[in-house]
Formats: C-alpha cells, structure tokens, sequence
C-alpha cells in the first residue's frame, strides 16, 4: 500500500494501528446488528488481495477467506454487504510519479482488473451493490488535471462489462463521487440567471467529466473542453458506448456546499485567461449567503453541508443523471467539534451529530416523498472513530473507542440516527 499521507502535531500519526477492525470486524458487525444497521458498507483491499498488485501476480488465500467470513458475518446478522473495491490503496509496484493515485501506471488497468475479477469470483454470489472505485474525483483537485478520468473509466467499465458478461449477476455498480473542497454548488441568488449557470459550470467540472460518459454517453462537459482542453480527455463513440450504462446508480458524498456567481467580465474572459484566479472552473465562490453560512461548523477546519440543501442536491443529481437504480449518498458525517478534547461520557452523550443527521435524515424523506426522489440508500461516516487523513482529531464515528484497550463505545448519534431510520421504514 502507497503511504501517501504524512501527519503532525497532537493525535496524529501513522495508520499502522488505529481501530483494528481487520481482527475485530465480528464484533463491530454485531455490534451494528444490535442497533438495527441494515447495510455495512466496507472496502477491500486491493494490496492484500493482491500483494504485488499486478495481474497475473499470487493471490493471498488466506485474505480471501477473511473478507469471505466478514461478508458472511454480515449476512447472518440480517444486514446486506456493500463492497468498494478501491479506496485510494493502490499497491507500491504500481507507483506512478505523474498521478497521486497512479491511475495512469501503464500496467494500473489490467491490473486493477485481474484484482477485481479475482474478487468478483468469490464473493458475487453474496453480494448485491459494488462500487469500483472511492472518490476518483479527488484525483484532480490534487493534480489540476483531468486525464487520469480515463483509465478510471476504462478499468471500471471492463470490470463491470466482465461481470455482466461471465458472471451474468444482476447485482448494482457505480462509483463514489466526492464532491472536492467546495462541495456542491449552489447559485448564490436562486433567482439570477447567471448564479444558476455559475452553480451548473461548477459542478461540471466537479462531477460531469466522469458522470457523462458513464450516465449519459456523453464526452466531458463542453465548458471544459473549451476551458482547459486536453487536460480533460474526450472519447470515440466506441469508447462512450463502452462506458454507457455501466452505473447503475448515481452514488455521490455530501460533505459541504457552496454558493457561486459569475465572475466580473463573465465566464468567458475568465475561461480564456488561464492566469485568472478563478480560471478554470471560473466562478466566484462563497460560503455566505448573506448573513446564512452555507455548512454547518464541526471540528475546526471540518464544516459539513446542512439540511437545507439536501433536497435541491438531490434533485440536481437526479434530474442531470437520471438512472434506473436511484442515488444514493455514499458518506455524509460530521465530526463534534474539539471531540477530541472531550471526557468519554461527554463524547457518548454529545448532541452535535444527532442535531446534524436528524435533520438531513427528514430532509431525505422528503425529497422521497415530495420531490419523487429516488433514494436507493445512504450511509453515515462512519460507524466508528478511525484515522482520517493522518490524525485522530476529526471523530466522524457514531461509535468512539480506546485506543489503548480497543473497546468501542457508542455515541447517542447512533441510537438516534438507527431510530429515526426504524421509526419511518415502510411495513
């Protein structure tokens, strides 16, 4: 596995030891059944499946026997397994020095393929949802560029055309979209025409460079192609068809929103001159409309999105990349802020993450409801406190623990988000 991430300062360090779920995943699982969790959501590891990563390499048996007994652990508890089977742990022979993930390591495709037909082999039967790939969105708020996009696409598609194919399963795919540093994007006035447009260019560069050729058989958006040219790829007919239809649900993050309005001399000066500060995505951001924030604040340098705006989210997605499978929101969560700093009956008693998903929880009922929705699931991050981006600070988990002892604990949120869910489930 590459180690990408380096960290400092207090409750940081080295993921090497952090929730040891690898050995106690029967208990987390049990404890989760225990409070009514319907889906487990979890990643498998490319690097342990695979350990010299590429195809053709020696398969570690004794790992596919472990994620083999987790998903039948999953399954005896009544609760359905969701499996990802690439979260940004590609293995240290495939390192590339011109992509942070390495997507465009000339052997990364192939490889990436062998690994997920070797997965597929043993665990299709018993698993209904797959996501290819976590968050390959990332990838170019890292890099400036767009290219990487294709042999997401490309490795994503063989495996899913594979499946259908050899395994002839009727099981769902998709991949998870992060919507980057500025999350979703919101027209600063709802009702100025120009702050509309400057929210749908936003997202275009944030999302539409995968979802169109995966949803609609479309290239690229041409707000791109005309801004950044080849640094966003573009295909063959061939190609798209290939990528056509190869997601079944539109499966996206909801982390933050911000709102936008067109730049001074408009998206086209703006888009025309790559020394811009605003240049390429060309719109002006904010995290105010008037006196309102746009996320609600958890632990410092971590907001997340409010209620508020979780239907128009919704609708957004649905109404751009309609699918038969619905959307689902892979991630949202929050971490209490300065939980870090909290007594253990402080942290299990604290109010700040059931006063976040409660509220977003209903908002999505009535997108369902009201707006025609259609919602095919959502998943809180996280049931349980880990390493998040090379510290222990940001406490995303419903569940907290010891790091010393290993014990878990649970938080009031999970008891209350479990509820809200059991409470308003149809008969």
């Amino acid at each position: 596995m590459r180690g990408n991430f380096s960290s400092s300062g207090e409750n940081s360090g080295p993921p090497d030891i952090a929730t040891m779920n690898y050995y106690l995943y029967k208990q987390d699982i049990a404890r989760l059944a225990a409070v009514g969790v319907q889906s487990y959501s979890f990643s498998i590891s490319w690097s342990r499946i695979v350990p010299f990563g590429k195809a053709g390499s020696p398969i570690n048996k004794e790992v596919i026997d472990h994620y083999s007994d987790l998903i039948d652990t999953v399954i005896s508890y009544g609760m359905k397994p969701v499996v990802t089977l690439y979260h940004f742990d590609t293995p240290a022979t495939l390192q590339s020095n011109t992509s942070f993930f390495s997507y465009d390591h000339p052997d990364f495709i192939n490889s990436f393929v062998y690994y997920a037909q070797t997965v597929l082999v043993h665990y299709s039967d018993r698993v209904g949802t797959w996501y290819t790939f976590n968050e390959p969105t990332i990838e170019p708020s890292i890099s400036g560029s767009w290219v990487t996009s294709r042999y997401v696409l490309e490795a994503h598609a063989k495996v899913v055309r594979w499946y259908r194919d050899v395994v002839k399963g009727d099981a769902l795919w998709s991949m998870k979209f992060d919507l980057t540093d500025s999350g979703f994007a919101l027209p600063l006035d709802p009702t100025n025409a120009s702050d509309v447009a400057a929210a749908v260019r936003r997202n275009e560069f944030t999302v539409g460079y995968f979802a169109r050729p995966l949803f609609l058989g479309e290239n690229p958006p041409q707000s791109m192609i005309e801004t950044v040219g080849d640094k966003v790829p573009t295909y063959t007919d061939e190609e798209l068809e290939f990528f056509n239809g190869t997601a079944d649900f539109f499966a996206f993050d909801i982390y933050t929103a911000t709102y936008h309005s067109e730049p001074e001399g408009g998206f086209a000066a703006c888009a025309a001159d790559p020394e811009h500060a605003l240049y390429p995505q060309c719109t002006v951001p904010s995290r105010t409309r008037g006196l309102w924030e746009a996320n609600f604040q958890g632990n410092p340098d971590r907001i997340a999105v409010p209620a508020e705006h979780v239907r128009a989210m919704l609708g957004f997605w649905q109404a751009t990349y309609p699918t038969k499978g619905g959307i689902t929101i892979a991630e949202f969560g929050l971490p209490a802020y300065k939980a870090a700093n909290m007594s253990t009956e402080h942290i299990q008693n604290d109010l700040a993450q059931s006063n976040f998903y409660i509220p977003i929880l209903a908002e999505v009922l009535k997108g369902i409801n009201l707006d025609d929705i259609h919602v095919k699931g959502l998943y809180g991050w996280s049931f349980l406190d880990n390493w998040e981006w090379g510290q222990y600070n940001d406490k995303y988990g419903v569940q907290g623990f010891n790091a010393t002892t290993q014990e878990r604990f649970y938080k009031r949120a999970i008891f209350d988000y479990a509820g809200f869910i059991q409470d308003h489930m149809e008969e």
